[in-house]
């Protein structure tokens, strides 16, 4: 089984209109099984959907001088120990430390101010517990706040490699960066987002001969690979079924889908850490993905860290032109700003 978090507004709207899809295909012979959690600091962005009240879990402060929460309104630090103090009642109430036969997905946006703490705090319990997880990302360029609070959110989860001395795997979309016209953009990122779930809840599905469990958790956690000694990084998962073109020093982590009649790999080895493969042996589901195959499902190391600098910079570019236009020292960037929280490596 899939178990999705869908964290703050961004991540719970994407996963209310992906749901009736997923859940379809999770009734096909080859494709995993889905089970939804909504969690959030209001009940504003799921009260006008048909969502099961066992499956949503809202932050409230329940301390003796209780203070009103709806929301936080873009501000990561407003709840954040409200939410750290409250992620470990979800996690036993949902018994996920006895949970030993699924993978989890959380998926949130980074610029907001709720899914981009919940859903890094989620990431890092689930590593403590020794839990196959990994992120869904979703940035926007389209602010200077938005882009403080990307560069923020993927510091943190950088900062949870050193914290947990495991690597930490996201996969990274740009709301704004893929068309000119910004809801055109943000349709083809969700498009995008359903694609490559569906893709890997055919590759992480029980039936797929040649890769147990424990090749996905090691994909998905290579820590396990003692003997390879793979540096742990903030690593992007990419999905594609064209040939991967690499950068001369880029080194990836492969697990591929194929056909019973694939057999060589087609790679370079000297650019390949670590790779397994896996055989649709379902009709059903080659029937689907035949003309895809084969699917490559592998991880980027260090390309996330380029994105943190790419950032860095298009965040001072935008400053000095906002200034230039306004005649307004705005020092959103200062330092002073990042903090480092409880010593969780959270930045906020």
């Amino acid at each position: 089984m899939i178990k999705i978090y869908a964290c703050g507004g961004a991540g719970i709207t994407l996963c209310v209109k992906m749901m009736p899809v997923l859940k379809e295909n999770s009734n096909k012979e080859g494709f995993s099984e889905f089970k939804f959690n909504f969690l959030d600091t209001t009940d504003k962005n799921i009260q006008h959907f048909r969502i099961n009240d066992n499956d949503v879990h809202i932050f409230k402060d329940n301390s003796f001088k209780s203070r009103f929460i709806d929301g936080s309104g873009s501000e990561r630090r407003l709840n954040f120990d409200l939410i750290s103090n409250g992620i470990n009642d979800f996690l036993d109430n949902k018994k996920i430390a006895n949970d030993e036969k699924n993978i989890n997905i959380i998926i949130y946006s980074s610029g907001g101010g709720s899914g981009s703490v919940i859903g890094p705090l989620l990431h890092s319990k689930l590593l403590e517990l020794n839990k196959p997880v990994l992120s869904f990302v979703i940035a926007d360029t389209s602010s200077l706040g938005l882009i403080k609070n990307t560069i923020n959110t993927l510091q943190t989860l950088g900062n949870l490699i050193k914290k947990h001395n495991k690597p930490v795997v996201v996969n990274y979309k740009v709301n704004n960066e893929l068309n000119d016209d910004y809801k055109k953009s943000m349709e083809q990122v969700d498009s995008n987002i359903l694609k490559d779930l569906n893709i890997l809840s055919a590759l992480f599905n029980k039936d797929l001969y040649n890769l147990d469990l424990q090749d996905i958790k090691t994909f998905l956690d290579y820590s396990y690979l003692k003997s390879l000694n793979i540096p742990n990084d903030l690593v992007e998962l990419k999905i594609s079924n064209k040939n991967i073109e690499l950068k001369e020093n880029e080194k990836i982590s492969i697990i591929r889908t194929m056909s019973d009649s694939e057999t060589s790999p087609e790679h370079n080895v000297k650019n390949v850490l670590h790779w397994k493969y896996g055989i649709i042996s379902k009709e059903e589901v080659f029937e689907t993905f035949k003309e895809k195959l084969p699917i490559h499902s592998y991880l980027v190391h260090n390309s996330l860290i380029e994105e943190i600098k790419r950032l860095k910079y298009l965040m001072d570019k935008n400053k000095e032109d906002f200034n230039k236009l306004n005649n307004f020292n705005f020092d959103i960037t200062n330092e002073m700003d990042n903090v480092l929280i409880n010593d969780d490596g959270f930045i906020l």
